[in-house]
């Protein structure tokens, strides 16, 4: 799980917490599936992974080396 954070162009997500679905690389987002239902590619600087959970994916991957 994720929590959405610091999105200035959709800041009603931000707070919302989502599962991601996979990393879009061609976009440098994921995709990200919000508990609503909703579906939003967020770049990983948005993201907060959550404490309460560890679904496996690994949000800081796409980062590491750069």
């Amino acid at each position: 799980m994720v929590t959405v954070c610091g999105l200035r162009g959709a800041m009603q997500h931000n707070g919302k917490l989502g599962k991601v679905l996979r990393y879009n690389r061609d976009a440098g987002r994921y995709e990200t599936e919000l508990e609503t239902g909703e579906k939003l590619k967020i770049k990983p600087v948005n993201l907060e992974k959550t404490a309460a959970a560890d679904d496996g994916v690994d949000v800081d991957a796409p980062l590491r080396g750069r």
